[in-house]
């Protein structure tokens, strides 16, 4: 792999979640949806970076990182929180196989965190969410 960088693995994900086939709607603010129509709460989609979880020093000053991200998004549940649910993994489960695909292209690898996905109702919302949390596996230069 070519060395990259957190911040460009970020936005290459930033840029696969608004592609087709995914087509979402990247959030205002990557820390709170308190600023979003709802109009766009079935597509949005909010990305952070999770800091590094490991490390590891190969040679002339390069590393082979992991970083974690989490990817959040949410569907309305519009009085059928199981078909919501069902549908929110679905989302889900695309997200997943998007980034997959796109990163040995791109300079990284990425596997799903154990414990992903949990889907959740945010106290006094309609809504359900779910975090998907991956590891961005990349070489890094520390020159």
């Amino acid at each position: 792999m070519a060395a990259t960088t957190v911040t460009a693995i970020l936005t290459r994900l930033e840029t696969v979640l608004q592609a087709p086939p995914l087509g979402l709607t990247l959030s205002l603010t990557p820390f709170s949806d308190t600023t979003e129509p709802n109009v766009v709460m079935l597509t949005l989609v909010r990305v952070v970076s999770g800091g590094l979880v490991g490390q590891r020093c190969t040679s002339n000053y390069s590393e082979a990182r992991m970083e974690r991200l989490t990817v959040t998004v949410q569907q309305p549940l519009n009085f059928d929180g199981y078909g919501a649910q069902r549908d929110l993994t679905t989302l889900c489960d695309a997200i997943v196989r998007a980034l997959i695909a796109d990163g040995p292209a791109h300079g990284y690898d990425v596997t799903e965190e154990r414990g992903s996905r949990k889907v959740t109702r945010p106290p006094k919302t309609d809504l359900c969410r779910a975090e998907i949390h991956v590891i961005a596996d990349f070489d890094y230069s520390e020159v």
